[in-house]
């Protein structure tokens, strides 16, 4: 049996905590606190670097939104709703990229062995007439 070398019991000491994103010197006051909130929102491994021109973006659409809907609640004009429902696309888009929706945070998509026990399992419950009448019941 070999000997152990004078490392060998040693385990290496990684820091795998990750830094959370800072909001750029360029984003106004209320976009950069949008920013903080979202990135701290998550947890720190969430958002990466290249994430940050879209976390911005995504900033500044929450602040744009906001003085939509004030501007929209003083006028009553149907232009800026027009506006507003333009610019909410934009954020639920961006929202989507950024793994921020209720999906992304759903667990994994199932395999397709545990598709199929889903599947067989489902299947078991009886003729189909019996699945329609259950369906109807449920409706």
């Amino acid at each position: 049996m070999p000997r152990a070398g004078v490392y060998g019991n040693l385990a290496p000491s990684v820091s795998i905590t990750a830094a959370r994103l800072r909001a750029p010197p360029q984003l106004s006051e209320l976009e950069a606190r949008a920013f903080a909130e979202l990135v701290a929102s998550v947890r720190p491994q969430h958002f990466e670097a290249c994430d940050l021109p879209m976390l911005c973006e995504y900033s500044r659409l929450i602040v744009f939104l906001a003085s939509l809907w004030k501007k929209f609640e003083v006028s009553g004009d149907s232009d800026d709703f027009a506006k507003i429902t333009a610019a909410q696309k934009s954020m639920f888009t961006a929202a989507r990229l950024l793994r921020l929706t209720p999906s992304a945070r759903a667990p994994n998509r199932a395999t397709p062995q545990q598709r199929h026990q889903s599947y067989t399992r489902n299947a078991k419950s009886g003729s189909a007439y019996d699945q329609i009448e259950v369906f109807d019941e449920g409706s």
